[in-house]
C-alpha cells in the first residue's frame, strides 16, 4: 500500500513524486515510457521561474554543462522582415524581469531532462515502474483506490494507495475514469511544427528569436548538443475569414480545415512560413543547415479541469493545458507539481484534511495559471490586431525602453501579470516617455 502513486514520470509527475518522496512518503512513480526518452510533443522551453524551482529542488546543476546552452537574450521581430521593410525588434539583456535573480532559460532535449527529473525521484526514494502499461483505474464506491496494468513483459500488477496522481497528459486516464469536470474550454488556435536544425545560428548573440506576423510565426532557441529547435506557427481566424493576402491568411474559421490544408504537405508549408516570417533562417536551412529530424507538432484544446476529488488529483497537462505559442507547458507543470506536493503533505501530516489542500491547491494553480492561459489566447494566437497604429506605436515605445523589455519578455516568462504590463496608467507612460524621447 502506497501513499501516493503518480501515473506519468515527465514533467509533472516526475517532480511530484520527487518532492513527495523527500517528505518521506511511499510513493510509487509509473509510466508507459522507459527512461531517457524523448517526447515529441514538447518544444523544449523553460522560462526562468521554471529554472528558479530546479534549482531550488537542487537539479539545475546538471542542466548547466557546455553541451546544454543558457538562453539570455530574448528577440522579436514585430513585423514583416523582408521586401525591405524595417521589422520593429524587442531586444535586450538581460530579459525578463528576473525572478530570484535568474533570467536565463534552457531548453534541453526530454531525452535529458526528464531521465534527470525521474532520476531524482528515485534517489528521494520513490518506486519507478517504467514501460508500465495503466490498464485501469480502480474505484471503490466512487473513490479511487489503485490502478492495475501489466509491465513491460505483459505481467499483471494491481497497487493500491491514498492517492492517484494523474500525471499522463491530456488523455490522462485518471481524467478520464473520474470524468473530471472541464471549464475555461477554447477549441485549438494554432497550429505548430518544428525540427531540429544543425549548422543554422541565431546572429547577435540571440539565443531565442520570436517572428509574429498575422496568422503565422516562426520560432527559435538552442537545444543541445549543437542543435537549434527551429518552429513555425499557422494560426485560424477566431471571426469572419479574412481577405486573402499575399502571405499565409486561413480560409476558414475551422481549425479543422485550417490545419488540414497546412498538414496536406507540411514540409512545404513548413518552409513557406520559416521564408516568410524569418527569411535569414530560411535561406541557412536552404544553403548549409542539416535537418537532424522529422517536422513534429500539432495543436492543443484548451482547459482547465477539476484537478482533485475522493482519492485522486491531477497536474500539469492532465489538470490544465492551453495554446503553446507561449511555451508555457514545462513551467506549468514544474510548479503544479510544486503546489501540489505542498498540498498533499499538509494532508497526508494530518495538518489539515486532504481535500480542504486539494482546494487551496485548485485555487493556487487556478489563480498562478488564469492570467497567463488568457493573456496567451487573447493575445498571442496572431490575430491581426484591431487598431494596428495604436499597437505599433505600443510597441514601439516597449522597444526603446529597457524595463518595458523586460516587462515584455516577463510576460511570456510569468515574471508580470498582463493585467500591469498592459494597464491604462503603465500604457500612458510608456507612450509618454517614447513621445518626449
Amino acid at each position: 500500500m502506497y501513499n501516493v502513486i503518480v501515473v506519468g514520470a515527465r514533467v509533472a509527475g516526475a517532480p511530484t513524486a520527487m518532492l513527495l518522496a523527500r517528505k518521506g512518503y511511499k510513493v510509487l512513480l509509473v509510466d508507459k515510457s522507459t527512461f531517457p526518452s524523448d517526447i515529441l510533443s514538447s518544444t523544449l522551453l523553460i522560462w526562468p521561474p521554471g529554472i528558479a524551482l530546479l534549482q531550488h529542488w537542487g537539479v539545475l546543476e546538471q542542466l548547466q554543462a557546455p553541451q546544454y546552452p543558457p538562453i539570455t537574450r530574448y528577440r522579436a521581430y514585430l513585423g514583416a522582415p523582408f521586401d525591405n521593410v524595417p521589422a520593429l525588434i524587442i531586444d535586450g539583456a538581460p530579459t525578463p524581469t528576473p525572478l530570484e535573480g535568474i533570467s536565463t532559460s534552457y531548453a534541453p532535449r526530454r531525452t535529458v531532462l526528464d531521465k534527470l527529473l525521474v532520476d531524482a525521484a528515485i534517489a528521494a526514494g520513490a518506486t519507478l515502474y517504467e514501460g508500465f502499461t495503466v490498464d485501469q483505474v480502480l474505484l471503490e464506491e466512487g473513490r479511487v483506490v489503485g490502478i492495475r496494468g501489466q509491465t513491460q513483459t505483459g505481467a499483471p500488477v494491481m497497487e493500491q494507495a491514498t492517492l492517484v496522481v494523474g500525471a499522463d497528459g491530456a488523455n490522462s486516464i485518471v481524467a478520464r475514469t473520474v470524468a473530471a469536470a472541464e471549464y475555461k474550454t477554447h477549441d485549438p488556435i494554432v497550429l505548430t511544427y518544428y525540427a531540429y536544425w544543425r549548422d543554422v545560428a541565431l546572429a547577435d548573440g540571440v539565443q531565442l528569436e520570436f517572428c509574429p506576423q498575422d496568422w503565422c510565426a516562426a520560432y527559435a532557441w538552442p537545444t543541445h548538443d549543437g542543435h537549434l529547435l527551429i518552429g513555425t506557427n499557422w494560426a485560424r481566424a477566431l471571426t469572419e475569414v479574412p481577405p486573402q493576402g499575399a502571405g499565409f491568411t486561413p480560409r476558414s474559421t475551422d481549425w479543422h480545415t485550417v490545419f488540414a490544408e497546412v498538414a496536406q504537405n507540411i514540409d512545404a508549408s513548413y518552409m513557406r512560413i520559416l521564408a516568410q516570417c524569418a527569411p535569414w533562417l530560411a535561406d541557412q536551412c536552404r544553403s548549409g543547415g542539416t535537418r537532424e529530424s522529422a517536422l513534429a507538432g500539432g495543436w492543443v484544446r484548451s482547459f482547465y479541469r477539476k484537478p482533485f476529488g475522493p482519492g485522486w488529483a491531477l497536474v500539469g497537462d492532465a489538470g490544465s493545458s492551453y495554446e503553446f505559442t507561449t511555451a508555457h507547458g514545462i513551467m506549468n507543470a514544474f510548479r503544479e507539481a510544486q503546489f501540489l506536493a505542498e498540498a498533499i503533505d499538509d494532508g497526508l501530516s494530518g495538518r489539515r484534511t486532504l481535500p480542504e489542500t486539494l482546494v487551496d491547491y485548485e485555487q493556487r494553480r487556478n489563480a498562478a495559471g488564469f492570467p497567463y492561459s488568457e493573456f496567451t489566447i487573447a493575445a498571442t494566437t496572431y490575430q491581426p490586431a484591431p487598431d494596428p497604429e495604436a499597437a505599433g506605436a505600443l510597441y514601439a515605445a516597449i522597444a526603446q525602453n529597457s524595463d518595458a523589455t523586460a516587462g515584455f519578455w516577463g510576460l511570456f516568462a510569468q515574471t508580470m501579470l498582463p493585467g500591469e504590463f498592459f494597464s491604462e496608467q503603465h500604457v500612458r507612460t510608456l507612450l509618454q516617455s517614447n513621445a518626449g524621447g
